[in-house]
């Protein structure tokens, strides 16, 4: 694998204490072509967060949002196509397209990036030729973009699908959602689709994921409720249990973090920094130097 954990804590470090843009900045910024095609697939790159400047390719429709969660904080809004498995009446992107567009891309724009991230605008694995996607972005990256790694950030949904599973193998660094303990506020505040495999079963495919590749991060957003019947997932019980599911499944990596964009519902508001970090310091205290806080 191309992450090392020693190069992502670098990375992360680095990122936090630099601001400047990178040489190819300005530069894309000034030679940007007329539009490109496929427009919507490919997108950046953005700069993240938790990996740096991410060149993200979108395998989800852009008529509607299309998830197997409906999360209470989701910027994208309500999920309008919620589904718990692939459906093939949705305008999914064409594979062939897909690839041409990251190809054309970054030819056309000479960009470089931290990372090639499969995400968008919903859950990428629900995508019903995923596997093949994930084949075309590593091989436009192996080809175009040598220095950077893969990543993609996916709610973990599929991973009882086997093509799912061993498909992510082949990807650098697996971000897998995880912002609750039980399948109870799993319900509450992910609001999986009806027919999804139990909270019970994902968290133990997860942790076979982790041990099967070697790098793989968990992503917990936590925040403020200001209504009783969607409680805070930041509270120090709750966390105190999240600290056993992570045990459980045992990542290289949990990146902690906020919203920071409107949410789908107006009764979640972000943590403070200080809160994150406790967090953060809490589950090191707890399972070592595998969490960091984002802001």
């Amino acid at each position: 694998m191309r992450v090392s954990r020693q190069n992502y804590e670098r990375m992360h470090v680095a990122r936090q204490h630099t601001v400047t843009q990178p040489h190819w900045f300005e530069r894309a910024k000034r030679t940007a072509p007329a539009p490109l095609p496929f427009p919507g697939l490919v997108y950046g790159p953005v700069r993240s967060r938790r990996l740096g400047w991410s060149l993200g390719v979108n395998l989800s429709p852009w008529d509607a949002k299309t998830c197997s969660y409906d999360c209470v904080y989701c910027q994208f809004g309500r999920t309008k196509r919620h589904i718990s498995k692939p459906v093939k009446d949705a305008p999914w992107p064409r594979i062939q397209e897909v690839g041409r567009a990251l190809r054309l891309y970054i030819e056309r724009l000479q960009v470089e990036a931290d990372y090639v991230t499969i995400s968008g605008y919903g859950e990428p694995t629900l995508h019903p030729r995923f596997e093949e996607a994930v084949q075309l972005v590593c091989q436009v990256r192996d080809e175009l973009l040598p220095q950077a790694s893969t990543a993609i950030l996916t709610n973990a949904s599929q991973l009882l699908r086997s093509s799912v599973f061993n498909a992510l193998l082949h990807i650098d660094l697996p971000v897998l959602k995880l912002d609750v303990p039980s399948e109870e506020l799993w319900r509450v505040i992910n609001r999986p689709a009806a027919s999804l495999p139990s909270f019970g079963e994902l968290t133990v495919r997860m942790a076979a994921l982790a041990r099967r590749h070697g790098e793989v991060a968990l992503q917990t957003l936590v925040f403020e409720s200001t209504v009783a019947d969607i409680p805070t997932n930041a509270s120090n019980a709750v966390i105190e249990q999240l600290v056993e599911v992570i045990r459980l499944i045992d990542p290289k990596h949990v990146q902690i973090y906020t919203v920071e964009r409107p949410t789908s519902e107006p009764f979640i508001q972000p943590l403070p920094k200080a809160r994150l970090e406790e967090i953060a310091n809490f589950i090191n205290q707890r399972l070592g130097q595998v969490a960091a806080a984002y802001t």
